[in-house]
């Protein structure tokens, strides 16, 4: 009982906002590591740009795609960015980049892990 009581104690002189025992700063530069590099510049797509603007991005990619299969493939991808975007616009509140980078990030390791789908 007097262990739980330490650890209690221990536990509340760690700052509220910490992750691993680290300070919210040293947290949120370990994470941002974890995150695939993918997913950040996702984000800075989504965050950075307005929704003409990603469509124009979108255009850049179908035109200058090397072969066939790529430009379905960027196409559909494309796509999906802006129906993301849209989606986005329409919120209250929009998402952090961080919060965009999350979410991005576990969307790709599920993707990963079901395989190919079109």
């Amino acid at each position: 009982m007097q262990r739980r009581a330490a650890d209690v104690k221990a536990r509340s002189a760690v700052p509220r906002r910490a992750f691993l025992g680290l300070p919210c700063r040293a947290a949120r530069a370990m994470f941002r590591r974890m995150i695939d590099p993918m997913a950040s510049q996702m984000a800075q797509l989504l965050a950075d740009s307005d929704l003409e603007e990603l469509r124009e991005i979108v255009a850049r990619w179908t035109t200058d795609a090397p072969t066939e299969c790529l430009l379905e493939h960027y196409r559909r991808f494309g796509a999906k960015l802006i129906e993301l975007k849209s989606q986005l616009a329409q919120l209250p509140v929009q998402p952090s980049r961080e919060d965009l980078e999350s979410a991005l990030d576990m969307m790709l390791k599920m993707a990963a892990t079901s395989g190919p789908m079109r």
